[in-house]
């Protein structure tokens, strides 16, 4: 007889949660595709080479691998589904014009937790706009995600938005500052 124990990280959703956490997953997809965003469903694994090929930064160190039994070649389970959706954008809708209103929600899993985020298995929910960098579609991108939270009935928002070259982009342009000024608005953004 086994115990039920799970491995680090995992966790048995019962039917309360559960059900508390599909309805709240389907409130926030409704509310992306009332705005027209298009639901894909990436596979869970992928061959490891492709998706590590796509991930950025600590993405490619989260992949936990498995050996493929048909292809004997090594699979990733997807530690972020973002990728997924950017390789269905080149690949598979390439031919779509732009810009290309993609969704996405299910589940992903981290080779290890954190201190402070322990989980490993995670839902991750999403939009993006493919094909456009302007500043109506980074308006347009944070107003579908606060009306998806909203819906899913989050009110307490805090928005984190930073790109590595922000602060020199904003100050060069809509934002002026003086070069001698630069440096520290960067600490303070990195130290917020």
């Amino acid at each position: 007889m086994t115990n039920g124990l799970l491995p680090s990280g995992l966790h048995d959703r019962l039917p309360h949660e559960a059900a508390r956490l599909d309805a709240m997953q389907r409130a926030a997809m409704d509310a992306i595709a009332a705005q027209g965003y298009l639901r894909v469903q990436p596979p869970l694994a992928e061959f490891e080479d492709e998706l590590a090929g796509r991930l950025k930064g600590a993405g490619r160190t989260d992949l936990f691998r498995i050996i493929d039994p048909v292809s004997a070649r090594t699979l990733a389970l997807r530690p972020d589904i973002t990728a997924q959706v950017s390789r269905i954008a080149t690949t598979r809708m390439g031919h779509a014009s732009r810009p290309l209103r993609l969704a996405y929600a299910g589940q992903v899993l981290k080779l290890k937790g954190t201190m402070l985020r322990p989980e490993r298995e995670l839902t991750q929910i999403g939009a993006e706009i493919i094909g456009s960098d302007s500043v109506a579609a980074a308006v347009e991108i944070v107003s579908v995600g606060v009306a998806a939270l909203h819906a899913a009935g989050i009110r307490d928002i805090s928005l984190d938005l930073t790109m590595p070259d922000l602060v020199d982009m904003l100050s060069a342009g809509p934002l002026p500052l003086a070069p001698d000024k630069v440096d520290d608005v960067r600490v303070a953004l990195d130290a917020k």
